[in-house]
């Protein structure tokens, strides 16, 4: 078992939430005022990695995958993503797939 702060589900990704963290690399120069927005920013950018709440309504989207401590700040690190039907979360696996779902 792998130990991770809270999970967010949001935008086909799953988000592994660490308070006191902050993700390096910043993937542009936005700055989001919700990390809804935010996170489907990232989802959508195959360079980005997380997700870092820099204050109040600022978010920025990091191109490093790997926290370091920084009190204040809160990250969202991109973990796998998903699909989901009638209320259950598949992980998608490379070289698997569902052929039918009932």
């Amino acid at each position: 078992w792998i130990r991770r702060g809270d999970i967010l589900a949001s935008d086909g990704y799953f988000w592994d939430k660490q308070k006191g963290k902050t993700l390096t690399g910043y993937y542009d120069s936005t700055k989001y005022t919700t990390l809804a927005k935010a996170t489907a920013a990232c989802a959508k950018a195959t360079s980005c990695k997380g997700v870092t709440k820099e204050g109040t309504k600022k978010y920025r989207t990091n191109t490093g995958s790997t926290f370091s401590t920084n009190n204040g700040r809160t990250a969202w690190r991109q973990e796998d993503p998903f699909v989901l039907h009638s209320k259950y979360y598949f992980t998608k696996k490379t070289g698997n797939k569902l052929s039918d779902i009932q």
